[in-house]
C-alpha cells in the first residue's frame, strides 16, 4: 500500500506539472467565476429595461406610433346594419365593418386601450408590472379586445346567431377585463376569462381556477409579477400532476403512456413539494429567477472546459510516458505493474472528483455573491412522507457529479486507448470523437428503429440527473439552454447503473490487461 501511495503521489505531481493541464485548470477557474458575472450583468442589465416597459411613458410613445401609422380610426371603419335569424327572430343588427387589414385592425385595437388606459388608469396607485394582478389585466385588455376587433374581420354572411353570441360574449369579457383592470380586482378578471373561454368554445381550461386561488391568497392584489407567476405555474403543475394520477397516463415523447408505479409516486411527491413552496411562499423573485438561469447556463458551458481537461489527464497518462520512454524507469523498478495502473487510475478518478467538484463550489460561491445567497433555492426532495430540504451547495456538486458521469466515462475510454498506444494526439482524438458521437441516438428516436436498440446505448444510460432529482424541475423555473442534452428511454434507475458499472469495468479491463501484459520497448 505504501508503494501506491507513493506511485499516486508521484502522478499527481506529474500531472500538476504539465503546461496544458495548469492552462486548463486556470481556464476552468475562470470559466467558473467570469461566466457568472458576464451572464449576470446583461441579466441584470435586461431586467432594468423591462422595468420601462410598463410605464406611462411606454403607452404613450406605442399610441404616438400607432397614430403616426394608420391616422384616424374613422378611415377604415363603417357601419352596416345586418339581418340576423335568433332562434327563429329576424333581427336587424347594426354591426362595424372593417377595410383594413389584420395588422391595421390590431393596431385599432391597441389604439382603443393605450387611450383609455392613459385617460383612466392611477399609474401611481397600481403601477403596472410591479404587481402581477396590475400586469396580467393591463395586458390581457389589449388582447381580448384585439380578438373583439378581428371578429369583425368576419364576412357579413358569415355572421349568423352564434356568431352573434360570440361576438357579445367577448365585448362582455373586454369590459370585465377593464374593469378588473382599472379597479384592480380579481373576480372581474376570473369572469372575463370566463367569457373568453366560452366566446372561443374552450372548455377544458385552468386559469379561472388558479385565479380564484390567487385571489384567497392575496385578496387586494399585492403579489409581485414574479411571485405571482410562479404560484400560477404552481397550480398548474399540481392540477396536471393531479389529472395524470387520475388518469394514470403520462406523456413521453408527446405520445402517451401508462404511468409506472414510480412516476405515480414522483407525481404524488411532487404535488406535495409545490404545496409546501405555496404555503412556505418558498417561491422566486426575478433575481432567484436569474440565478438559477445563470448556474444552469454556467455548468453547460463548463462542461466543454471539463471534457478538455480529462480527457487530455486521461488520455496521456500512459501514451506520454510511453513516447518519451519514462515509463521505462517505472517498469524495471521493483514494483507491479498493476500498483503502476492502481496509481495512475487513483490520480486520473482523483482529477475527474476535483475538478468537477470545484468547479460546482466556484459557481456557487460566484453567483451567491453577486445575487446573494439567500436568493439561491433549495432543493426540495420527499422522505419517509414528508417534505425535505436540501442545501443548494450540496445539490449542486451531486447533481454535477452525476450529471458529468459520461464525460468521466469517456476520460476513462481515453485512458484505456492511451495504453495501446504513444501517440497521446490519438488516444485523445478517438476519446473526443466517440464523446461527440455520444448523442447519435438522439436522431432516431423518432424513427422505426426498435427502441430496445436505443435502451442499450451509453447515451440512453448516462443521463441520471432526473432520475437521482427527479423533482429538480420543481425548484427550477428554467433549466437554462443544454449544448448536451441526453434522451431518456425511461429505463429503471438500477438498470442505468448497471449498465454504467459494467462497461466501465469493460474497459478498465481492458486498460489493465493491455497495461500489464504490453512489452514496452
Amino acid at each position: 500500500m505504501h508503494k501506491i501511495n507513493a506511485l499516486y503521489t508521484n502522478e499527481m505531481i506529474k500531472i500538476i506539472r504539465r503546461p496544458s493541464v495548469i492552462f486548463v485548470l486556470v481556464l476552468l477557474a475562470l470559466s467558473s467565476i467570469l461566466w457568472p458575472i458576464l451572464l449576470s450583468s446583461l441579466l441584470m442589465m435586461s431586467m432594468d429595461e423591462a422595468e420601462l416597459y410598463y410605464s406611462r411613458e411606454y403607452y404613450e410613445d406605442r399610441l404616438k406610433n400607432i397614430n403616426d401609422d394608420i391616422g384616424n380610426a374613422d378611415d377604415y371603419m363603417t357601419v352596416e346594419t345586418v339581418s340576423i335569424d335568433v332562434n327563429g327572430t329576424v333581427k336587424d343588427v347594426p354591426m362595424t365593418l372593417y377595410s383594413a387589414d389584420y395588422d391595421q385592425v390590431n393596431a385599432l385595437a391597441y389604439k382603443e386601450c393605450f387611450e383609455d388606459i392613459l385617460a383612466n388608469y392611477d399609474f401611481e396607485k397600481y403601477p403596472i408590472g410591479k404587481t402581477w394582478l396590475s400586469y396580467m389585466t393591463a395586458m390581457q385588455y389589449t388582447v381580448f379586445n384585439q380578438d373583439y376587433y378581428v371578429m369583425n374581420l368576419d364576412p357579413v354572411e358569415e355572421r349568423d346567431a352564434a356568431w352573434l353570441s360570440n361576438y357579445e360574449t367577448m365585448g362582455k369579457a373586454v369590459e370585465s377585463m377593464r374593469k378588473a383592470l382599472m379597479q384592480h380586482e380579481y373576480e372581474p378578471y376570473r369572469e372575463a376569462v370566463i367569457l373568453s373561454c366560452k366566446a372561443h368554445n374552450i372548455s377544458d381550461y385552468s386559469e379561472p381556477e388558479n385565479i380564484s386561488r390567487l385571489a384567497a391568497t392575496d385578496p387586494n392584489g399585492e403579489l409581485g409579477f414574479s411571485e405571482g407567476e410562479y404560484l400560477v405555474g404552481y397550480y398548474t403543475q399540481i392540477s396536471d400532476k393531479k389529472t395524470k394520477l387520475d388518469t394514470g397516463m403520462g406523456y413521453s415523447f408527446d405520445l402517451p403512456r401508462i404511468l409506472t408505479e414510480e412516476q405515480k409516486v414522483q407525481n404524488a411527491n411532487g404535488i406535495k413539494i409545490l404545496e409546501y413552496k405555496i404555503q412556505k411562499h418558498n417561491t422566486y423573485d426575478r433575481i432567484s429567477e436569474g440565478a438559477v438561469e445563470v448556474i444552469s447556463i454556467t455548468r453547460e458551458i463548463n462542461q466543454f472546459v471539463l471534457i478538455i481537461l480529462l480527457i487530455l489527464i486521461a488520455g496521456s497518462s500512459v501514451s506520454q510516458e510511453m513516447a518519451t520512454g519514462s515509463i521505462k524507469s517505472l517498469i524495471i523498478a521493483p514494483v507491479r505493474r498493476w500498483k503502476i495502473f492502481t496509481a495512475k487510475l487513483m490520480s486520473i478518478v482523483t482529477w475527474m472528483l476535483a475538478a468537477s467538484i470545484i468547479m460546482s463550489i466556484l459557481v456557487f460561491i460566484s453567483i451567491g455573491c453577486y445575487f446573494g445567497f439567500d436568493k439561491i433555492p433549495t432543493y426540495l426532495f420527499v422522505a419517509g412522507g414528508a417534505v425535505a430540504e436540501m442545501p443548494f451547495i450540496f445539490y449542486l456538486i451531486l447533481s454535477d457529479l452525476v450529471k458529468n458521469i459520461w464525460i468521466f466515462f469517456y476520460a476513462l475510454v481515453a485512458f484505456m486507448i492511451s495504453c495501446f498506444t504513444k501517440n497521446t494526439g490519438v488516444s485523445v482524438g478517438i476519446s473526443v470523437g466517440m464523446l461527440l458521437a455520444h448523442s447519435m441516438p438522439q436522431y432516431f428516436v423518432d424513427t422505426k428503429l426498435p427502441r430496445v436498440f436505443l435502451e442499450f446505448t451509453p447515451y440512453a444510460n448516462m443521463n441520471l440527473v432526473s432520475q437521482c432529482f427527479p423533482y429538480a424541475d420543481l425548484m427550477f423555473a428554467e433549466q437554462g439552454v443544454s449544448l448536451f442534452e441526453n434522451i431518456s428511454i425511461d429505463n429503471p434507475l438500477w438498470f442505468s447503473i448497471a449498465y454504467v458499472v459494467i462497461l466501465t469495468f469493460v474497459v478498465l479491463f481492458i486498460a489493465y490487461d493491455e497495461f500489464t501484459r504490453k512489452d514496452f520497448q
